[in-house]
């Protein structure tokens, strides 16, 4: 019941605040003339981690690069997916989100300090 209540509470908050937080970080951006590009990047990986946690309930994963994992481990749904998000994507496209991001999270790992 608390998970309910506190999902609920998020999604109010986000469609409350989300509006007027993107529209404050794009002015900003452009008064200190940083990549527009890149901020939309990061919103386009949240959603798509978003993705990935509601479908497969996984956090810091994202659609393609999880599906990619299943599919090497055999599940067969996953390569009927897979190969569906490819051909939106681009050939490997799942492959090579794995590839990225596995390298990304070895490159935070590297760089923690304890």
């Amino acid at each position: 019941m608390r998970a309910a209540f506190l999902l609920i509470v998020a999604i109010g908050l986000f469609v409350l605040i989300a509006p007027f937080a993107i529209v404050f970080r794009l002015i900003r951006a452009v008064k200190f003339k940083e990549s527009i590009s890149d901020y939309l990047f990061t919103i386009a990986l949240g959603i798509d981690q978003l993705g990935a946690a509601i479908l497969y309930k996984k956090e810091n994963w994202t659609v393609s690069s999880y599906t990619y994992l299943l599919c090497v481990k055999g599940k067969k749904f996953a390569c009927r997916f897979m190969k569906l998000i490819d051909l939106f994507f681009g050939k490997e496209h799942c492959k090579q989100s794995f590839i990225n991001e596995s390298k990304e999270d070895l490159r935070e790992f590297r760089d923690t300090k304890v």
